[in-house]
């Protein structure tokens, strides 16, 4: 009997801890851990947010709110989700409610009708409006890749939607499908996809990912010498900004 091997190729996620933190270390003046996967930093005068993850055991709101007051005053903003996988969708939009000055559309979800292929219920939007005693309004540069997923992306759906915000870097990964653990017998489970998202845009994220508005190209190559090609470019960008 032949055996079968499935291979599932792992996309080249763009971000690597060792080089971030080298590059932290050559550009920043200051740098503050507000939480576990929440950092703030001031490179040579730009504000940088790094969420890790959206881990509500990690932090909440409040600590979002913290975060965000810190780069109030910067020019403009460097918003890092690029190992972002996802996590509590709440604190995603919550972070998002800071920039936006409006109500603002984030996507939207199709749940599942009937039995048959295509039954669905109709796409129903989410919306979300601003929220605490100000917003950031200056202009802010969004880095992404194939490690952006979930609800990272429906974060990134929500902030491609403004006008001071442009989202460098790669396709994010495309995972989006909100799954769900059902138990079987023996011990044994299953997950399926709860939903259709779509973005703001009405384009499907599952397998496609959203695409950035400007594209960064960056290889393990750059990584093995110590180089992140979209931090280069971000930097050099927001300096422009100032």
């Amino acid at each position: 009997m032949a055996l079968l091997v499935h291979h599932s190729p792992k996309p080249f996620v763009n971000w690597k801890q060792d080089v971030w933190v080298e590059y932290l270390k050559k550009y920043s003046t200051l740098s503050v851990q507000v939480k576990p996967e929440l950092l703030v930093a001031n490179l040579q005068g730009i504000g940088y947010l790094m969420i890790g993850a959206w881990d509500s055991s990690q932090f909440g709101v409040s600590d979002l709110d913290t975060a965000i007051s810190q780069a109030q005053s910067f020019p403009a903003l460097i918003v890092d989700v690029r190992p972002n996988a996802g996590g509590d969708s709440g604190l995603a939009f919550a972070l998002a409610q800071r920039f936006v000055t409006g109500p603002v559309v984030t996507g939207y979800y199709q749940t599942r009708s009937g039995s048959g292929h295509s039954d669905f219920n109709a796409a129903v939007p989410n919306t979300i409006l601003p929220r605490g005693p100000w917003q950031y309004t200056k202009p802010v540069i969004l880095l992404v890749g194939k490690g952006t997923l979930s609800s990272s992306e429906s974060f990134v759906s929500a902030m491609r939607e403004l006008p001071n915000v442009t989202v460098v870097g790669d396709a994010t990964g495309g995972s989006s499908g909100n799954p769900k653990t059902y138990s079987l017998t023996s011990g044994w489970s299953y997950t399926v996809s709860s939903w259709i998202e779509y973005t703001a845009k009405s384009e499907v994220i599952e397998d496609k990912g959203i695409q950035p508005q400007v594209l960064v190209p960056s290889s393990e190559a750059d990584f093995a010498v110590g180089l992140d090609p979209v931090f280069e470019w971000a930097i050099a960008k927001a300096k422009t900004l100032k």
